[in-house]
Order: C-alpha cells, then structure tokens, then sequence
C-alpha cells in the first residue's frame, strides 16, 4: 500500500495490520500524510493465497482543515455552550 508520496508499506510493516477483514493503517508519531486540508491519494495492490491479483486500486481523501480562530466566537462552562455576537449583541 502507498499512501500519498510516502514509500509503500506491506503487512510486515507495524503501521499496517489486517483483522477481522479491516485493512489498518496507523500512521508514526511524526509520519506527515500532507499538509492541511490536502488531498491524499492511496493506492493498493493485493493477492489471495491462489494468485488471483487485484493492482493499483486508488482512492483519495482530504486531510482535516487547518482550525480557524475567530475573535467573535466565546466558549463558556464545561459543556462549551457556544455564545457568538452579532456585532455588539450574544446570540
């Protein structure tokens, strides 16, 4: 399997795991995919144990969106009740 521009890795590789019939990627601690809000390509290639061979099988998904900050959004309490103003007046 590929991911992205990063070197491909195979079932021997920790990062990558099958169980239960899930294929699981679990990227290192600072293994970066792409940049924010970027979109990731993967490709995948796989064989069952009678050679019958499916290759470069590609999907593609967008990284979360970098957190925006904003100067009219307040959190309040523990369960983060959202107050936001419009203008000078909290709704």
């Amino acid at each position: 399997m590929a991911i992205g521009t990063n070197p491909p890795v195979n079932l021997s590789d920790h990062r990558l795991s099958w169980s239960s019939g899930q294929l699981t990627y679990a990227p290192g601690t600072n293994e970066v995919l792409g940049a924010l809000g970027g979109t990731v390509t993967v490709s995948i290639s796989a064989a069952d144990t009678l050679g019958n061979l499916t290759t470069n099988f590609t999907w593609s998904f967008q990284l979360a969106l970098p957190t925006a900050t904003s100067s009219n959004l307040v959190f309040v309490g523990t369960n983060l009740t959202l107050i936001s103003t419009n203008g000078g007046t909290f709704t």
